[in-house]
């Protein structure tokens, strides 16, 4: 009833009362209504300006960001509650439980911690404590949003803007932003680091096709290799091919396609991965992303064999990480000192070490 009168009241004064005083009082001014131009519910996406709440608020599933793509995204989210260190600073452990007193008032939002945790059981399995819940919020809020982020960058120049919500926060809370009232960047926040570098590799499924679309925001052209191979999750190279092109100038271009029962040729699809990587002339690494045959509830992971080795660079600490098998979303923290590193949150691949 409520969202009903806001809409009513937002029609009469955007859509009627300013556009007939512009036209009475400076008739040859232009005039389009935004903030936002249409209403998530609406299938008005060809209109300038949208803010596409039908994930969260609608409570539908993350893949209707790659459906919703207007020409310029002005505001998107969804929540994620806090890593643990710094939970434990407004918090106590009696508090950790989605429906504490103290809880719910560190969230704006009636149906937040709900909301959180329906989504969860919709994309993983179940967490084994809170701890575990608000580190895969985390995971849950950075790769919902890579699906939005990656699909607007694909759809350039139909698509040409787009514009999370939110980037920090104002008090201690679960909220949609990707750095914390403390400082600490959130999965979010390194995940948008990867989808808006200057080149992306922007992997789908289209018509049983395995598909990459390379976006690109150079302003003019560049020689580069595409570079790509599936993996087992043990490191296991069963396929793999490389392929010349030109980069496109401030737009996006199919750079590849092939059949995805061709390229899977009835192997398991539960550990599998696809791996594409963007070299420069050089052979320096442009840009990679990774592409999951399967949900993550369904990933056949191991317990992974990992080993970091340190070193001080400078004024600088250096980690290197290696694996025998692949490691998910992996997260590095430091107590009691709690720091931002070069990359967190990331899928260590097997064999492939990864200096942070």
């Amino acid at each position: 009833e409520l969202f009903a009168r806001l809409k009513q009241e937002y029609m009469a004064l955007f859509g009627e009362l300013l556009p007939q005083q512009l036209q009475q009082l400076d008739p040859q001014r232009f005039y389009l209504r935004s903030s936002p131009g249409v209403f998530w519910e609406d299938d008005s996406d060809h209109l300038g300006n949208h803010h596409f709440w039908g994930v969260w608020h609608g409570e539908q599933p993350f893949s209707e960001y790659q459906k919703r793509i207007p020409r310029f995204m002005s505001e998107y989210g969804f929540q994620s509650f806090p890593i643990q260190s710094s939970m434990q600073r407004f918090t106590e452990a009696q508090d950790w439980d989605l429906n504490s007193d103290v809880l719910r008032v560190h969230q704006k939002h009636p149906r937040g911690n709900k909301l959180i945790h329906s989504y969860l059981q919709q994309e993983h399995r179940a967490a084994a404590d809170f701890t575990d819940l608000m580190y895969l919020s985390q995971v849950q809020q950075a790769e919902g949003l890579k699906l939005a982020f990656e699909a607007h960058r694909a759809a350039m120049p139909f698509c040409m803007g787009t514009l999370y919500w939110q980037l920090n926060d104002t008090w201690p809370a679960a909220s949609w932003s990707g750095i914390d009232y403390y400082g600490r960047w959130k999965a979010l926040h390194y995940q948008a680091g990867r989808s808006f570098a200057t080149d992306l590799l922007v992997i789908t499924e289209q018509q049983q096709q395995l598909q990459i679309q390379l976006a690109s925001d150079r302003h003019s052209t560049q020689q580069a290799t595409l570079a790509l191979q599936l993996l087992d999750f043990n490191g296991a190279v069963l396929w793999q091919q490389q392929a010349g092109l030109s980069t496109p100038a401030n737009a996006s271009a199919l750079a590849w396609s092939m059949p995805k029962d061709e390229l899977l040729a009835g192997k398991t699809a539960e550990q599998l991965l696809f791996q594409a990587r963007l070299l420069d002339s050089s052979g320096q690494l442009l840009t990679e992303n990774l592409y999951y045959f399967v949900p993550a509830k369904q990933q056949n992971l191991s317990r992974p064999e990992l080993s970091i080795q340190s070193s001080i660079e400078g004024d600088c600490l250096v980690l290197q990480l290696q694996s025998r098998s692949l490691v998910r979303q992996c997260f590095l923290e430091f107590n009691p000192m709690p720091a931002n590193l070069s990359d967190n949150f990331f899928d260590l691949l097997p064999n492939q070490p990864k200096t942070i």
